[in-house]
């Protein structure tokens, strides 16, 4: 996995703070966590409601440290080394004490080698930190990864529902991950979960494709079309046609280039 790889790299050059911005909160506090067990680092986890634990156990230290104040300073007190993991830390970040005792601790991390992962859906750092922190970002899940979500949410789905089956086929599967390829994990499985209450054992595709449109219409910076004209219908554009045409398994990840990535799509620009 390149993202491990290259999140083992980050803690190993010894970034004070690593800030991740992402809804797959679930999946990225395993790859920390996986992460730091690749280093042999202490792995900790902080979150408003449970405090200070150790890895994933739920269990609190002592004295739990479930205000931000109290954390910070426990941490700087700390003389060795750790992952801390701090969950949902942005309503408290812009504090002025707050900053102070993170730039303490970020100045020190050669001594210490002790990394603070700030974990949020979104996170604006304030500028008096920026020089210590880097940015990480997660990558999409694969449409092999995509399509093993479907069949747990499927599987899921049958076993609250008495039995039923959806009767999806492995090649609607297959539509329904290239429909679906772009998205977090967390909008796959919140897509497949509505698709499968909504519409239960058909019009899957149709209703997973407009479903990814209100996704993205969220985010008002992309627009999803899911009812598209055919290919022969747009005018013009002879060459690109052909090209097109030329590349469509590639296109349609019917046929892998060893060493190359399936392309996503293309970009048109124009004025």
């Amino acid at each position: 996995m390149n993202e491990l790889n290259d999140l083992i790299t980050l803690i190993k050059s010894r970034t004070p703070i690593i800030v991740v911005e992402t809804e797959d909160e679930v999946r990225a506090n395993e790859l920390i966590r996986y992460a730091s067990q690749h280093l042999k680092q202490n792995f900790y986890r902080w979150s408003v409601a449970d405090g200070l634990t150790m890895g994933n156990n739920v269990q609190q230290t002592d004295r739990g440290y479930q205000e931000p104040i109290e954390l910070l300073r426990y941490l700087w007190g700390l003389k060795y080394p750790g992952v801390f993991l701090l969950l949902d830390f942005h309503p408290f970040i812009n504090d002025p004490k707050n900053i102070r005792i993170i730039k303490e601790i970020a100045l020190r991390t050669d001594q210490t080698q002790q990394i603070i992962v700030f974990l949020s859906v979104k996170f604006d750092l304030p500028g008096e930190l920026n020089t210590f922190a880097a940015h990480f970002e997660l990558e999409l899940p694969t449409r092999e990864i995509i399509e093993k979500i479907i069949c747990s949410q499927v599987k899921n789905w049958s076993i609250q529902n008495g039995g039923q089956n959806p009767n999806l086929t492995n090649d609607e599967i297959h539509q329904m991950s290239r429909v679906l390829y772009d998205l977090s994990t967390t909008e796959v499985k919140k897509a497949v979960n509505q698709t499968l209450r909504e519409t239960g054992a058909k019009n899957h595709i149709s209703e997973i494709g407009k479903l990814k449109y209100e996704i993205l219409k969220q985010s008002s910076v992309l627009a999803y079309e899911c009812e598209t004209s055919n290919l022969s219908q747009v005018g013009g554009f002879k060459n690109l046609k052909e090209w097109l045409q030329k590349r469509q398994m590639i296109f349609l990840g019917e046929k892998n280039i060893p060493g190359l990535d399936a392309p996503k799509g293309i970009l048109l620009l124009g004025v």
